[in-house]
């Protein structure tokens, strides 16, 4: 059972399919610009002072991650699962710490932690998953007691409660171990999906070339009744083939008009059928 288990999983992850390098260099460029964007609008807009150089050495550290991969790689690279998962770990921890520059959980973005693991949750294995929902909730977790102060109006602090931040921590690390749960299994459910259609589609063309070569199911009947064989279709309810053909194991020896002759049974070694076939071409 242990190996029918992980059988099954080394099929989803196979189903899944392999993410390119493409994909995660665009959310991260995403994220560069946001993030960016939200730094510039909260310290030059509303005028609350910001860590700014901690802050953008943060976001410039993910910009130089994806200028340095699109100088070595292919866009068009498929990254294996360790390497897609160590991309979202950087991203995970890039986003702590510039969480960890203004404010913490007390910093309403913090709820973004949530979208490398769900985006994670939909492409790795559960054992990565797994690995990268930990990572988030013991960033979370360190961002609840350590982080510098909330970027806020000069001559004023903004401080909340220690209850409130324990909610805010009880909050996010629940939605990201559900996130990940629930994005896991949508994910492994698509693929469930997916190698039905294919097994479907597998079935619909072996029985299109079987109807080539036999010319449909009455000449398949007149064939059978012709070589006295039998051959019935077995439904297979566990397998992804959907069934099976139960026939008989005859060989038949023809003679020079192509009626048959002789029946061999299956199971016949090879030296017994060479002197059938010596006998009956000296016969034949």
């Amino acid at each position: 059972m242990p190996h029918a288990l992980a059988d099954s999983q080394a099929a989803l992850n196979a189903l899944r399919g392999p993410v390119r390098l493409r994909t995660l260099t665009g959310l991260r460029w995403l994220a560069v610009g946001g993030q960016t964007l939200a730094i510039v609008i909260v310290h030059f807009g509303l005028g609350y002072p910001a860590p700014l150089g901690l802050c953008l050495g943060a976001i410039a550290a993910s910009a130089w991650l994806n200028l340095f991969t699109m100088l070595r790689y292919s866009p068009q690279r498929f990254l294996s699962d360790r390497e897609a998962a160590g991309y979202i770990a950087f991203d995970i921890v890039q986003l702590c710490a510039l969480l960890f520059f203004t404010g913490g959980l007390q910093n309403p973005f913090s709820a973004l932690i949530i979208a490398p693991v769900t985006i994670a949750a939909s492409l790795l294995p559960l054992r990565h998953t797994v690995m990268i929902a930990a990572l988030a909730i013991a960033g979370v977790s360190l961002l609840a007691l350590y982080h510098m102060p909330m970027p806020w109006a000069p001559g004023e602090t903004l401080e909340l409660s220690p209850i409130y931040k324990a909610g805010v921590w009880t909050a996010l690390s629940f939605t990201i171990a559900f996130f990940a749960a629930y994005a896991h299994r949508i994910a492994a459910e698509s693929a469930q999906m997916r190698s039905a259609l294919a097994a479907t589609q597998l079935v619909l063309a072996r029985e299109e070339r079987l109807a080539a070569l036999t010319g449909g199911p009455e000449a398949s009947a007149a064939a059978q009744n012709a070589f006295k064989v039998f051959a019935q279709k077995q439904p297979l309810p566990d397998s992804a083939l959907v069934y099976t053909i139960d026939h008989s194991r005859f060989y038949y020896i023809a003679d020079r008009e192509g009626q048959p002759r002789l029946a061999v049974v299956g199971g016949v070694s090879a030296q017994e059928l060479a002197a059938l076939l010596r006998r009956s071409i000296r016969n034949f």
